[in-house]
């Protein structure tokens, strides 16, 4: 059983007995959304740091946050190849914003094994809405995990852009590898994987 609050991951289970046995494992940060990854033993998990925009300095974390901890391995997304149109020509800029991170925790420990944060800046900010673990029927890769993302900016009440993640997690080197980033207009708002296929839920305007 795994319960989200606003700060932490609740992870639990029911014994024969019917006794729930819970752990809590404190994020600092707000956990949105998770996928279970038996074949490789891991767990994914979507969270939503707060930065504020500091002038000299650039943005800086409200708090000490999981994500941010010098003990495990992370990467970052690039810049996206085709941002929203209304970036260019927006002068309204973010003083604060969520950023995003997949975390990668080792199911039967908790330990963090990996931490990857998803691209913002004052302009641009992509959220992570949707994770899914998938088994890909071409037999590159043995498990992946799928990132549904929306790009954020000022002035679009509904995001036109967003992006598809596909990453492997290796655990035997504990190496999150960028398998393929795929851009879609629209917020990617659910995956699901069938028949080795995977389906995507994308808004439209």
């Amino acid at each position: 059983i795994a319960l989200v609050t606003p700060t932490a991951l609740v992870i639990g289970s029911v014994d024969e007995i019917q006794k729930l046995h819970v752990r809590t494992v404190p994020l600092e940060e707000t956990p949105k959304r998770l996928a279970l990854q038996d074949e490789t033993g891991s767990l994914g998990v979507i969270t939503y740091r707060q930065e504020v925009f500091q002038e000299g300095s650039g943005f800086k974390p409200v708090r000490s946050s999981i994500s941010l901890s010098q003990k495990v391995p992370k990467s970052t997304s690039r810049l996206p190849k085709t941002a929203p149109s209304s970036v260019s020509a927006t002068e309204r800029k973010f003083r604060e914003v969520e950023v995003s991170s997949l975390l990668i925790f080792n199911k039967s420990t908790m330990e963090l094994m990996f931490a990857h944060s998803f691209y913002f800046s004052q302009t641009l900010v992509e959220v992570a809405v949707s994770i899914a673990s998938i088994e890909p029927t071409d037999g590159s890769k043995s498990m992946l995990y799928a990132v549904g993302t929306a790009f954020l900016v000022e002035e679009e009440v509904e995001p036109s852009k967003g992006r598809i993640h596909l990453f492997h997690w290796d655990p035997e080197t504990s190496r999150l590898e960028t398998v393929l980033v795929h851009d879609v207009n629209g917020a990617v708002y659910r995956l699901l994987d069938f028949n080795g296929r995977l389906l995507a839920a994308i808004n439209s305007s």
